[in-house]
């Protein structure tokens, strides 16, 4: 087993396939080594006949079957179909509240895109046990993404020792220093993760996207290719490269890897629209990007990055009744702080004020601290002299901003979230590395 690990870690698959199977020769139970299997590309159908052949004597063993299809669909990025499986098996069989099954699940929904059930099965997951490596990483990708800092902080656990971190756990610290914007830190540890594991996805991505924002974008280049050459069919390495592209004005690069991601990921909503997103910086491909992000919509008309890209196309266009309507429908199907505060600023735009500062009220009451919903209220107010200003002048003069809608890469973060700065494990860890 622990050779076939290493072989595999190093990219020699044929050699870690004949480990795991002299492995499943011996120990027909080894999940594990079925599971490396299935992720090395083995078919289902062989696996399972490896696996069956040696339970049979076990007894009742009726949910090993759906458990080895669930798998198989997950590597073979079948993700919904891996989800299906994976709940009926947590719904029906004796794998209720089964960690490792609820990490599948949590994985196969965050890399389908589903990030808010992904973070729901995962934080279940933990809650079942609070010392989990696998999923941590994920885990706090999508606290860093939701701004949820407290939550973040809690995954460390202060009894573990530095020397006995992972991979993971150093992921996880450098999620939450990334989050509270101490980028050249959280890159330090970002490289100790790599360390211990060159090819692990999850820290190549994190290392990129910091490397991003401290605008080295030929380093975080290089990052973002390497979690590409690993795990090709993974969305984030695509939009790592995208936007380290424009970032240094490389627009037709940018669109080469953007069209690549629809080839490599399939014509999926997030593709298509990571295609258009390039598509909208060219005057001359707008109605190109228009015809994608409307086909983006017929597969999933929920899809929020979508929406935003395209409402703000109508706006660009003078389309005002267009955009109107679609955010209208949208806030019908699932309200949000975003989609509220824009649909505000629209029907500002068209001289329905009273409709404009109900749904500023609204986007204000689902996150007090929107900038661009206070912004809009004080506009109305000041032309129109209906509300109160003491109050909103006060808050939206704090801080001011440009008031062109977020791309993309702010569209599933609903505001900002007050920011904790608690460092008591920090420090301690701090003396540790030190010491060492």
């Amino acid at each position: 087993m622990a050779l076939a690990k290493l072989y595999q870690q190093g990219g020699m698959e044929r050699s870690a396939i004949t480990s795991y199977k002299e492995v499943l020769r011996e120990c027909p139970l080894a999940l594990e080594a079925a599971e490396g299997l299935l992720s090395l590309g083995v078919k289902g159908i062989e696996v399972n006949a490896l696996v069956l052949e040696g339970a049979s004597s076990f007894g009742n063993m009726d949910w090993l079957n759906s458990w080895i299809k669930a798998h198989f669909h997950l590597h073979n990025r079948e993700y919904g179909q891996a989800i299906s499986t994976f709940r009926q098996l947590d719904e029906r069989s004796s794998l209720r509240d089964n960690l490792n099954l609820l990490v599948a699940m949590g994985e196969s929904y965050y890399y389908s895109g589903d990030h808010k059930n992904a973070l729901i099965v995962l934080q279940r997951a933990r809650a079942l046990d609070p010392h989990m490596q696998r999923g941590l990483d994920i885990l706090a990708a999508l606290l860093a993404k939701e701004r949820k800092h407290k939550e973040l902080e809690k995954l460390i656990s202060p009894s573990i020792t530095v020397s006995e971190y992972g991979p993971e756990t150093w992921i996880t610290m450098a999620y939450f220093l990334y989050a509270t914007k101490k980028n050249s830190k959280a890159a330090y540890f970002a490289q100790k993760a790599c360390f211990l594991s060159p090819r692990n996805v999850e820290a190549l991505i994190l290392k990129g996207a910091i490397l991003l924002d401290l605008k080295k974008f030929q380093d975080a280049v290089v990052h973002f290719r390497e979690a590409m050459q690993v795990s090709p069919h993974r969305y984030e390495p695509h939009r790592g490269l995208v936007d380290c592209y424009i970032a240094m004005h490389r627009l037709r690069e940018a669109l080469n890897i953007a069209s690549n991601a629809c080839k490599q990921l399939g014509q999926n909503p997030r593709a298509l629209t990571l295609y258009a997103s390039v598509l909208m910086k060219d005057p001359l491909t707008v109605c190109k990007a228009k015809s994608i992000l409307e086909k983006a919509l017929a597969q999933d008309e929920m899809y929020l990055p979508a929406v935003y890209l395209l409402a703000e196309m109508y706006e660009q266009e003078m389309a005002l009744e267009s955009a109107v309507t679609l955010l209208e429908k949208q806030v019908e199907l699932q309200p949000t702080c975003k989609l509220h505060q824009m649909l505000g600023d629209l029907l500002a735009r068209v001289h329905e004020e009273d409709k404009a500062l109900d749904h500023y009220c609204t986007a204000l009451n689902l996150d007090p601290n929107n900038r661009r919903a206070l912004e809009g209220m004080h506009r109305i107010d000041h032309s129109s002299s209906k509300l109160d200003t003491s109050y909103f002048l006060t808050v939206g003069e704090e801080e001011g901003g440009d008031t062109t809608y977020e791309r993309i890469a702010d569209s599933e973060n609903e505001g900002e979230a007050d920011e904790s700065e608690t460092e008591a494990v920090w420090s301690d860890m701090d003396l540790e590395l030190n010491s060492q």
